[in-house]
């Protein structure tokens, strides 16, 4: 029994391949048109000076100051 449709043929894989996707570019497009907090595009822009400041404070340590004297007394109480 011969097929109608040459899966084989060059013309027939191309037109497969751009209906896989087609396919996709419409579901990417459904899920970013109905599905909210996905579009990157929508939503308050970001101030770069403050999305740094707040990187900075996530990162760092908060740092305390020793005086030379409590170092002092630190390696004394650790030599006995």
């Amino acid at each position: 029994m011969q097929t109608l449709i040459n899966w084989n043929s060059p013309g027939i894989i191309i037109l497969l391949l751009l209906l896989f996707f087609g396919v996709i570019v419409l579901l990417v497009w459904a899920i970013r048109k109905f599905v909210p907090g996905v579009n990157p595009d929508s939503g308050e822009k970001i101030d770069p000076e403050k999305a740094l400041e707040e990187e900075l404070d996530r990162v760092l340590v908060p740092f305390e100051e020793v005086s030379e004297d409590e170092v002092a007394s630190e390696e004394v109480s650790s030599e006995e």
